[in-house]
Parts: structure tokens; C-alpha cells; sequence
């Protein structure tokens, strides 16, 4: 409950500021907007309060993102900058009234103590009437009350605004918008929303120049701080309390967009100076995900924050998947049956959070997907007649044309494994709350005939080869390859189709066809793919041309390694035993190469794990006369020549001995090989713009 008291520089006619000798002191009489000779009433500021509370669009989008959305339901665009920034020469920046702190996203104690920040909104209620309004005065915005039922002294009313459709974004998110999707409560609506939102900052980070990008990293550097400290706080603390969702939230979205400027200063790094890249990098490490025992034993036994991680993961996989429109929407009820949104859920959020906590190991995730697909396929093929088995199969009414024709979509002639199950049921009586359901099941034809049966459901059949293709081997494959990186090599399609008893050729008839996005293009998918490189070329205006990096020493050294070839061709058999232990899958598939040789350590010149293999070459002109060496590194990559090894060891030192991210570099850095072709054309500016990328991490 907040008072109000009127006075002569309170009472305003037309929103403009009324002078003394009109201001009547008398307590009997009802005061009312609307009658004649009163005007609104002024009943504070809704801010600024701080030079804090303006910000930079771009940094206020960023904050936004972080604390979940909270930002947003207290902002307003400012067209009055009183920013250090507005008005400079070359300025085209757009900036917002944020009142919300840094360390919660919440409005801060200022703000709190003044009326505006109270009042509340009408949405869409029609049986509330509005009576403030905000507007833009030269210090800020202010909040005018303008009743329209008289008041007299002592009378209480709710003050109501109303914010318009630029609102209803967040209304919607809190469930009371015009949309009846559902607010944030409800996974699949939060997902899209927040997919949306990621692709968002994305394409913001990807697309800015590096001294922006630096300017919104020292800007978010006391915010970033202060959500380490505060969390990390909670590892003394039980139980956590509710109030550090959002903090938490932000934490891991913290780790999310630091991995995006990462790779777009890595990308951009031949177009700055070697102090800004340090200092870039320096500000990332800060951001950058502890993978060490203090992190996993919160995640694994805070309940609130196993909870929280678990969401921003799906969020994340989902993310990932849907690149060159892999898997889109994979949560949404009316292109994915209930079957493959639990397969979503174990391997994009749940093997996810196991391999990233070290709760199980590759080995046992890649049986787990494994023997999740294949129970998959034994519940599709032993589909009961019960409703509640079958609803698992069931797909939520649409008429979106798009999503039909996904539904309906043939990918193989074989018609030959089919059921028998429930076509229709009534939408009356016990089974109304079917009638929201456009398919209980996929069929083979959509427009056969099929007879009611005495019970009144109809019986159809199933077409089982295509929910094996589309709802669960896309689904697995997809998500193993981009949301489990470390496994995907192990990884095989010919094993997942043997699971499910699909053919392989099938299989990859359905991969290749790409998913058309259903509802917008370019809010939900993201342009860009896995690889930064192009991004680097597609924003990139000046060309280096990449000097070649000699790889062969003095003739001395040359010397030196034919002669340690030769002794190892003059060694006899090829190794059998004695391998070394506890080596990646893809070490212990080389060995049974034809050409191979021996296996041996790196070295000390190498990171500790490294492996190097010999081959010796079998036939042809130098068949038994040369051999060949190639470089495991610790995750398995493996490297064909001293050139590939200088550009990781580089990656690596860019990426600070992470060999993960360092093998994200090597990829976005690749050298475009030269056509064999003479007559050939060739891309003269993606070529020069490769290779400037590559002299940055070579040199």
C-alpha cells in the first residue's frame, strides 16, 4: 500500500506542470482527472536513477539473455540518451532504461522505492481500466495517474497501465498473453522461445566488430563476477535457496556465450592487434566452464542446480541440432510423438550432463544410445491396443501444411511391417480429451477407409519402417553427432540401423533430406554452421595472403629422420603386442590398418597422452622403401602430416591446452585445397580469407 499525497507541484494540466494559484486545499473534495480544472497526477519516476540504468541496446540484449528474461519486464526503449556514449560522431547505438542490478536482474533497492515500479498491468483483461500512463520527460520516464472515478482523502484504487503489444512478449512468457501456446512453465513453449533467443545472440556475436565486442565484454565484467562469487557461495550452503535460480541460470549462460566469442576472436584474430586478442581472451577464461570436481559436485547434488543445468543443456542441444536443419523442434508435439521426445531427453540432456559431470564414461554412453534405440524400436513394434501405450505414438493436431507433409512423408516403398491399431476415437463422452490430436498414429495411406468397430474406434494401420526412420534413427543420429562430440567418432549408423532393423541405404535416404523449418526461418535457425570460418570470410574486409610456413628443417636434420626410417624398416614384422593401454577407440582402430607398423609415444616435443603410429607402405613405386607417420592426440584426432601437427599445437595454444576447443580451431582453420584441374576457377576471395585465418594460427 503506498499514499499519495496531492500537491500544487504534483497536479498537472495536460500532462504539463500546473502553476500555484490553481491548487485548492480542501479535504472534502473528490479529486477526479477528468473534471474540470484537474489535470494527472505526477507519482514518480520510473527512472533513470543511476548512469547505470541506461545501457547500450546491445549490451542490454546480452544482460537480458543472462538472468532469463527478467531485464525485459522492467525496460524501456529510451529515445533521451543521457549515455557517455550518445551523440558521438559515428554513433548509431540505440540504448535502454534498465533499472535492474547486475547481480539478479531483478529492479535494485532504488528503484524499488518508488511508485512506478508498483504499478501494475492490465494485459488483456477487459474489465480493467487503465488510468496511468508513462511518458518521456527530458530526465527520464515518469508515471502520470489519471483516475476517472472521483477520490476523496483516505480512498484507495489500484493504479493500472497498460504497455501495448511491445509487451506481450513477456506476457506471454508469464502466460497471460493472447497466445494460448503456454507460458515458460511448459518445456516445449520455453525451448522454442529461448531457441529464438540463441539464435539471436548469435548472430549478434558473430556479426559485431571486435572493439564492440570488447566494449560488451569489459561492460558485463563486474556482472560476471559477481554471478562466480554468488554461486559459488552455494557449495556451502544447503539447501540452496530459491532466489539463485536466475543467478544460476546466468552462470551457465555465462559458459555458453563465452565459447561463441571465443570463436569469433579466434576466427577475427589476423584483424587485431596481439594486446587485444590477450585481453579477449584473458576476460574468457573468467567466463569459461571449470570442468574440475567443485562444479560437477554442485551440479550433481544441488537439487536446484542439477535442475538448472539440465535445462540450459537441453536448450543448448537443441540448439546445436538444429544447424543446416538437422532436427528442428524436437520438442514440439506436433512434429515429434512422445517416443522421440524421450529419446531427446536422454541423449541431448541426460548423457549430456552424465559425460560432462563424469558420471559415466564414452563406452557406456554409446551402449546406452544403443540400447535406448532399440528399445524404441521393440515398443513400436509391439504397439498395443491400449490407449496409453498408444498415445506415445500420437501426434498434436496442426494445420500447419509443412508439418503434415513431414507426417507424411514416404521414405521407402516396404510396406511389409505393419499393425493393427487405433485409427480414431470419439470425441465425446470418456475420450474427449483425445480430440486435441490430429494423428493417433502415422499411416500408410492417410485417405483409406477403414471400418468402425462396435466399440466405436476405428482400426488403421501403422507404418512402423517410417517412425523407425524419422522418429528415431534422425533423432539418435543427429543428436550423437552434434550434441556428443567426444563419442561421435565411436559412433556407428550401420550398428543404430542394426538396433532398430532398419535398412542402412534407408537410413540415409531419410538423413539426406533436410527438414524445412515450419514456422519462421530465420527466428529459429541459425545461419550459420559448426564452423566459424566462414563467418570470419563473410565478414572479413581485408585480405591477407598467408605466407607458406616452411615444415622440412635443414638438410642436416632431413638427413637424420631418413636414417631413423631406415632403422625402423630394417626392424622386421609389424608390432602385435605390447600396445599401449587405455588408448582412445580410434588409436585402437588404426592398428588393424594393412600398413601398420609400429606404435609408439609422442615424446617430450609432444602433450602428454600423444601417440604416434608408423605405417609402412605396402605396394606401389615406394611400396616397402618409405613409411608414414601419423599423430593421435589425447581425444582421438588423428593428424597425417607435420603441417597438421604445427596447426593443432598452435589451436592448442590458443585454446589454452584445452584439447577440445583446440580441435574446434583446427577445424575452423582449414586450408582450401587447390583445384587438380588447371583450367579450374577458383574463389579468389574465400581462398585469400582461409588463408589469412591460417596464417593467424600458424604464425
Amino acid at each position: 500500500m503506498v499514499k499519495v499525497f496531492l500537491g500544487p507541484n504534483r497536479i498537472h494540466d495536460d500532462f504539463g506542470p500546473d502553476n500555484d494559484d490553481n491548487y485548492i486545499e480542501d479535504n472534502s473534495i473528490k479529486f477526479s482527472s477528468w473534471d474540470e480544472g484537474c489535470g494527472s497526477i505526477d507519482i514518480g519516476s520510473y527512472g533513470p536513477f543511476f548512469p547505470s540504468d541506461i545501457k547500450k541496446e546491445s549490451h542490454y540484449e546480452l544482460k537480458n539473455f543472462l538472468f532469463d528474461f527478467e531485464p525485459q519486464g522492467w525496460s524501456y526503449g529510451f529515445n533521451h540518451c543521457m549515455h557517455k556514449d550518445s551523440g558521438k560522431k559515428g554513433s548509431n547505438d540505440n540504448f535502454v532504461l534498465d533499472i535492474t542490478d547486475d547481480f539478479t536482474g531483478e529492479p535494485h533497492l532504488r528503484a524499488r522505492e518508488n511508485i512506478p515500479m508498483h504499478v501494475n498491468e492490465t494485459g488483456h483483461n477487459i474489465n480493467l481500466e487503465v488510468n496511468v500512463t508513462p511518458l518521456e520527460p527530458e530526465q527520464g520516464v515518469h508515471y502520470y495517474a489519471h483516475p476517472k472515478n472521483p477520490i476523496g482523502v483516505g480512498d484507495t484504487i489500484e493504479l493500472l497501465v497498460n504497455y501495448g503489444d511491445i509487451y506481450e512478449e513477456v506476457r506471454e512468457r508469464k502466460g497471460y498473453g493472447k497466445s494460448t501456446l503456454g507460458s515458460d512453465q511448459i518445456e516445449s513453449q520455453r525451448v522454442k522461445r529461448n531457441q529464438c533467443e540463441r539464435v539471436k545472440v548469435e548472430d549478434f556475436i558473430m556479426s559485431e566488430n571486435p572493439e564492440e565486442l570488447y566494449d560488451i565484454l569489459l561492460s558485463i565484467r563486474g556482472m560476471v563476477d559477481s554471478i562466480l562469487d554468488l554461486t559459488d557461495s552455494c557449495l556451502n550452503v544447503t539447501p540452496v535457496p530459491e532466489n539463485m535460480r536466475r543467478q544460476w541460470t546466468a552462470r551457465f549462460r555465462m559458459h555458453w556465450i563465452e565459447t561463441l566469442f571465443r570463436k569469433r576472436f579466434v576466427a577475427l584474430q589476423s584483424q587485431m592487434s596481439p594486446y587485444l586478442f590477450s585481453n579477449m581472451m584473458h576476460l574468457l577464461d573468467k567466463m569459461k566452464y571449470n570442468n574440475n570436481s567443485k562444479a560437477h559436485h554442485m551440479m550433481i547434488n544441488i537439487p536446484l542446480v542439477k535442475e538448472l543445468a539440465l535445462k540450459e543443456i537441453m536448450e543448448e542441444s537443441i540448439f546445436l541440432c538444429s544447424k543446416k536443419h538437422r532436427l528442428l523442434h524436437p520438442l514440439d508435439p506436433s512434429l515429434w510423438c512422445a517416443l522421440a521426445q524421450d529419446i531427446v531427453h536422454e541423449i541431448g540432456q541426460t548423457l549430456v550432463f552424465e559425460l560432462k559431470t563424469g558420471i559415466c564414461n564414452e563406452t557406456q554412453a554409446l551402449e546406452k544410445i544403443y540400447r535406448l534405440a532399440q528399445d524404441a524400436s521393440t515398443e513400436v513394434r509391439n504397439i498395443g491396443q491400449t490407449r496409453k501405450r498408444f498415445m506415445r505414438l500420437a501426434f498434436k493436431k496442426t494445420e500447419n501444411d509443412i508439418i503434415r507433409k513431414f507426417l507424411k512423408m514416404k521414405i521407402t516403398s516396404s510396406t511389409e511391417k505393419v499393425k493393427p491399431v487405433l485409427k480414431h476415437v470419439k470425441d465425446k463422452g470418456a475420450d474427449a480429451q483425445f480430440g486435441h490430436l490430429q494423428y493417433l498414429a502415422r499411416f500408410i495411406q492417410a485417405e483409406e477407409t477403414v471400418e468402425v468397430a462396435p466399440d466405436g474406434i476405428a482400426r488403421s494401420n501403422i507404418d512402423i519402417q517410417w517412425y523407425m526412420l524419422c522418429q528415431v534413427v534422425r533423432v539418435v543420429h543427429v543428436m550423437v553427432r552434434m550434441c556428443l562430440p567426444t563419442i561421435a567418432k565411436m559412433y556407428s549408423l550401420e550398428r543404430l540401423c542394426t538396433s532398430v532393423e532398419v535398412a542402412v541405404s534407408d537410413a540415409k535416404i531419410m538423413l539426406q533430406k533436410k527438414m524445412i523449418e515450419p514456422y519462421n526461418e530465420e527466428l529459429y535457425v541459425s545461419p550459420y554452421a559448426e564452423s566459424c570460418s566462414n563467418i570470419a570470410i563473410k565478414h572479413d574486409t581485408k585480405r591477407i595472403t598467408a605466407t607458406r610456413v616452411r615444415q622440412i628443417g635443414a638438410s642436416g636434420d632431413r638427413n637424420q629422420k631418413m636414417e631413423e626410417r631406415r632403422q625402423i624398416l630394417l626392424q622386421g614384422f609389424a608390432q602385435t603386442d605390447n600396445f599401449i593401454p587405455n588408448v582412445h577407440i580410434n588409436v585402437m582402430q588404426n592398428r588393424q590398418s594393412k600398413t601398420f607398423w609400429k606404435e609408439m609415444p609422442a615424446g617430450t616435443d609432444f602433450p602428454q597422452g600423444w601417440i604416434i603410429h608408423v605405417h609402412k607402405r605396402q605396394n606401389g613405386a615406394t611400396g616397402g622403401r618409405f613409411i608414414d607417420y601419423y599423430w593421435f592426440t589425447r581425444n582421438g584426432k588423428k593428424l597425417r602430416s607435420r603441417v597438421e601437427v604445427k596447426r593443432f599445437m598452435n589451436a592448442l595454444e590458443l585454446a589454452r591446452g584445452d584439447e577440445d576447443i583446440a580441435l574446434g580451431i583446427f577445424k575452423e582453420t582449414s586450408i582450401p585445397r587447390p583445384s587438380k584441374c588447371p583450367n579450374a576457377q577458383v574463389n579468389t576471395e574465400q581462398t585469400s580469407k582461409s588463408q589469412s585465418i591460417v596464417s593467424s594460427a600458424v604464425t
